[in-house]
């Protein structure tokens, strides 16, 4: 078997700071990431969207090359005298991007055809915006929300191009469809919701709120091939509506939380199957992914030491305060086809999740821990600063790590997003305060950008080596072919790779 190695890792940034929430890759292997930006030299390039800074933190979009060497393109996505923030972002199969979050702008772009043109209220709303292939224009763009704080944490986009979008929402008045599953905010604060946008961004297919009497947050979305939408999160409402047969019925967090996870049809009047996720300490869910057969795939946080784990997990014991979690719910809810604990002695946290086209989970998050499990083919096998990010490859049963590596430099390093592609390879994003973190020979950003303290956001590619098309770490293992600052080598010896 080909090892697994390093083909690309850059900073992506300017001056201020930056950071990486979520990252994706089309057929051809180029990334997409989204996040937040206050550099106002930041990499955009020429003839995108947006160059000029909106002077205020802002959503960034930037598309990478299959080398990680250059920008296809890069834009700003903010209004005026407000924080701008990028979630999560989506592709389609036109390579059209994406994107929500949040915004405090009522100048935010939005296109003048949008179902919702006017900013709602609050100090917050979340937004849903279309990029077109180049990055040039926006094909739509609208707010999302009511006339309290609205959040946009997960998008995902089907085969008619039709944009779903879980978040959290503090507004009675959030737009809800009248046929949906929940039409009535259930109070406690916030509650979870699910929109489905048309194509062509104009009306709702449907909306629907998603909780019980006590605070409920929406976390992440994933599609399966029919249209129905997979949504983890967390909830305190032990009256979150989950479905019989599911899994687990009953809240089991005594007075802390539990992560969900919940399947809506492709109509958004029913579930498919709803159920609590977790033990008797706060639980969350982070990241969901799904597979060809319909089974989900969810990472999270936990510091129950009764979660539900499989007896045959690679992990089966809480090692810390809080540990990640990998479970596989299969296709229709009844039960779970495994789960384990992923972490060490100290705080881990998983904040992203995908499945490759083996069943395979590769899992992103952070770690304090220096006795994080890594596989002796890890590229980076120790722990460099305070947090190191983390790439975790899991077995189809969940009994095994196939792959398990630390990512990140002498500081603070932050996992927040992971994406798979065609070939298989795992991209991460997320934010590091790392002047040493691992970056390859002719990446787009060897060094760090940013000022001492002040986080850079990074993008790293892992994969099996291909002889041919394929630059960064051409044909190195372990960390030889990496650079620290300035260009210095990195350190030899350790062979061998996310709310």
């Amino acid at each position: 078997m080909n090892p697994i190695i390093v083909l690309y890792s850059t900073y992506l940034g300017g001056s201020s700071a930056d950071c990486g929430n979520a990252i994706t890759s089309d057929e051809a292997g180029f990334t997409y990431i989204t996040g937040l930006t206050d550099s106002t030299n930041f990499p955009v390039t020429s003839g995108a969207f947006q160059t000029i800074f909106p002077d205020a933190c802002s959503v960034f979009v930037a598309k990478l090359n299959q080398s990680g060497s250059g920008i296809v393109y890069a834009t700003y996505l903010g209004g005026e005298r407000a924080v701008n923030i990028g979630s999560a972002i989506a592709v389609d199969d036109e390579n059209c991007a994406y994107v929500t979050g949040e915004t405090g702008s009522t100048q935010f772009p939005v296109s003048t055809n949008a179902f919702q043109s006017q900013y709602p209220g609050g100090d917050a709303s979340a937004f849903v915006s279309k990029l077109n292939a180049t990055g040039t224009s926006l094909v739509f763009s609208s707010y999302l929300g009511g006339n309290q704080n609205d959040f946009g944490n997960g998008i995902a986009v089907d085969k008619e191009k039709a944009t779903y979008v879980t978040g959290i929402t503090a507004s009675s008045n959030f737009p809800v469809t009248s046929s949906s599953l929940q039409t009535q905010f259930s109070g406690g604060g916030f509650d979870a919701y699910v929109t489905k946008i048309n194509q062509a961004g104009r009306s709702l297919l449907y909306s629907t709120f998603l909780g019980g009497t006590k605070e409920d947050f929406g976390f992440a979305i994933a599609l399966d091939e029919n249209g129905s939408a997979y949504i983890t999160g967390e909830t305190c409402s032990t009256n979150f509506p989950t479905t019989t047969g599911a899994f687990q019925t009953q809240f089991a967090g005594q007075g802390n939380s539990n992560a969900f996870v919940s399947k809506i049809d492709a109509t958004g009047s029913q579930f498919n199957y709803s159920s609590f996720l977790g033990g008797t300490s706060r639980d969350y869910g982070a990241g969901i992914a799904v597979d060809v057969t319909g089974a989900a795939y969810v990472t999270g946080g936990t510091q129950s030491g009764n979660f539900p784990i499989s007896s045959s997990a690679f992990q089966t014991q809480l090692n810390a305060i809080e540990s990640a979690f990998v479970t596989k719910v299969n296709p229709n809810g009844s039960q779970l086809a495994y789960s384990s604990f992923l972490g060490g002695t100290f705080v881990n946290e998983g904040n992203g999740i995908q499945v490759d086209a083996q069943g395979q989970a590769w899992v992103t998050g952070s770690t304090e821990s220096i006795d994080f499990p890594v596989t002796p083919t890890a590229f980076q096998r120790t722990q460099r600063g305070d947090t190191s990010a983390f790439l975790s490859q899991v077995n189809l049963t969940g009994s095994k790590l196939l792959y398990s590596t630390y990512i990140g430099g002498s500081r603070v390093t932050m996992g927040r997003g992971v994406g798979i592609d065609s070939m298989g390879s795992a991209y991460v994003t997320g934010d590091t305060t790392s002047t040493n973190f691992p970056t390859t020979p002719g990446a787009l950003e060897e060094t760090f950008q940013s000022a001492i303290d002040t986080p850079d956001a990074y993008v790293i590619k892992i994969g099996t080596f291909t002889p041919v098309g394929i630059t960064g770490a051409t044909g190195a293992t372990g960390e030889q072919g990496m650079r620290g600052p300035r260009g210095a080598r990195g350190v030899r010896g350790e062979s061998g790779s996310g709310r």
